[in-house]
């Protein structure tokens, strides 16, 4: 008997169907309950849920009841696929903003590591132009603004298109796609900004320790 919501490994089946047998969600009667398809490749069997399972239902349903690959079974077909491909924007940019945030972090402690230092090394400046650690701050200073500025960008950006996504759902997954290519820009900047900074921490290190 076929299952009205097919498993996510029937689905995928669903979607590429074109011609031929149709793929079905057959039950099975073994204890863990998996379906014939994922029971045969001995692989887990998972149902959809959410928007996806409402959509798998109808597909399934439509493919039942059709008897060629009709308009009706490539809308389906495509408000599967589309939400699929929503979903992996999504997973993405989850992954994306996890890097983010691992980076801004590596950020934040070399700048704790240089803030002290670089605060001793101010009180050793005489009056002379010559002296090498007001090179130091003056490097360290600008590289701490340069952060600041990014900070206040990126958020600024990530509401703009927040508000944009909010107001206009039907761009949301242009809107998804333009905060994975602002966090792609930020970790470029974030990574810059670790190597400025791991650089003048080892120029920082050894005056210190004079």
């Amino acid at each position: 008997m076929s299952r009205p919501l097919p498993c996510g490994r029937c689905l995928i089946a669903m979607v590429k169907w074109t011609d031929g047998p149709k793929p079905v969600c057959e039950d099975t009667e073994i204890a863990s309950n998996k379906c014939r398809r994922c029971k045969e490749a001995a692989k887990f069997c998972v149902k959809p849920t959410g928007v996806l399972e409402s959509r798998s239902i109808m597909l399934a349903h439509v493919l039942a009841s059709e008897v060629e690959h009709s308009d009706s079974v490539k809308s389906a077909q495509a408000a599967v696929k589309s939400f699929i491909q929503e979903m992996k924007v999504v997973a993405k940019y989850a992954q994306k903003m996890r890097t983010i945030a691992k980076l801004q972090r590596a950020v934040d402690v070399r700048i704790a590591q240089l803030k002290d230092i670089v605060a001793e090394l101010k009180q050793t400046i005489d009056a002379e132009e010559d002296d090498p650690n007001e090179d130091i701050i003056v490097e360290f200073r600008q590289i701490v603004a340069a952060q600041s500025a990014q900070k206040k960008d990126f958020i600024f950006e990530l509401i703009q298109i927040a508000t944009t996504i909010s107001t206009q759902p039907e761009d949301a997954i242009t809107g998804a796609k333009q905060i994975v290519a602002l966090i792609e820009q930020i970790t470029v900047q974030r990574k810059a900004s670790i190597a400025a900074l791991s650089k003048l921490y080892n120029q920082v290190e050894p005056l210190d320790k004079e």
